[in-house]
Order: C-alpha cells, then structure tokens, then sequence
C-alpha cells in the first residue's frame, strides 16, 4: 500500500477523534505506553498493524521499555559522549549550585503541578540569631533613615 492508500482510511471524523484523544493524552501527561498502546489500537481498527515493519515494533519495544532503552541505548550514548569528551567541565558555580542541597519548594513550583499540601508542611527555619541583630540593628537603622516617599 502507498501513503495515499493510507490516508484514504480515515475520513475527517476519524482523524477528529484520533486527534482529540491523543490532544487529551498529551495535556493529562499520560505515559509514552499509554499512546503506543492506542496507536496499536487505531493501527489494528484500520487493519494496519501487520503491515508495519517489524523494525518499527522493535523501535516501539526499545523506547517504551526503560530497562531495555538504558541498555541499548542510554548507556552506549553515554559512554560515546564520554570518550568523545564533548561535554565541558563543570565550572566553580555549578558545582556549588549541585552541592548546595535540595530543590525544596522549587520544585513543586516549577514542576507544574504544585501539591500546596507538601508545601505547607515544609517546617521553615527561624532566623538565627546574628540574622535577627542584623535586620533589628543596621537595617531597622537605615529604614529610618529612608523615607518610603523618596525611594
């Protein structure tokens, strides 16, 4: 069968509906299984499934399976990258950046879907007690001096 044979299966609702499920797969963040599975689905409906290569079902196998792409894939990469020496040396301030603890609330925002329940139990540390003497001596002196009109 060509392209065109293909594309002849489906009329303008199929590729609405097709279309609309995968749409809302993306936007709910469903895993990469959960869309091959309903790719084997439509490819099945429309009697495309044995035709497919069986270097493409290989493909399918090799990404989905994260043991299997860590292996074959990840692994290998990786170690081509290293002996190509292509990545740059991390500089002073990253190293400080990745050894400067966790991510704390960051991550939740910027993950997307922040969990404000986790949030508000992060237990957050009180002043010590040179940070009170500082914000209670020199800063509180320099607000006086300042007025909130003029800044």
């Amino acid at each position: 069968m060509t392209v065109m044979d293909y594309i002849c299966l489906f009329s303008l609702t199929d590729g609405l509906v097709i279309g609309g499920v995968i749409g809302t797969l993306l936007f709910v963040g469903a895993p990469l299984m959960v869309h091959l599975l309903f790719l084997a689905g439509v490819l099945y409906q429309f009697s495309i499934l044995f035709e497919l290569p069986g270097m493409i079902l290989a493909g399918i196998f090799v990404v989905t399976l994260p043991l299997v792409r860590r292996y074959i894939v990840s692994f290998p990469l990786l170690k081509i990258i290293q002996l190509a020496n292509i990545l740059p040396a991390i500089s002073d301030t990253e190293k400080t950046a990745l050894e400067a603890g966790s991510v704390w609330v960051d991550r939740e925002l910027f993950a997307g879907r922040p969990n404000l329940k986790s949030m508000l139990s992060y237990k957050f540390s009180g002043l010590t007690a040179d940070e009170q003497a500082f914000l209670d001596g020199p800063v509180e002196e320099l607000c006086k001096m300042s007025s909130d009109w003029d800044i």
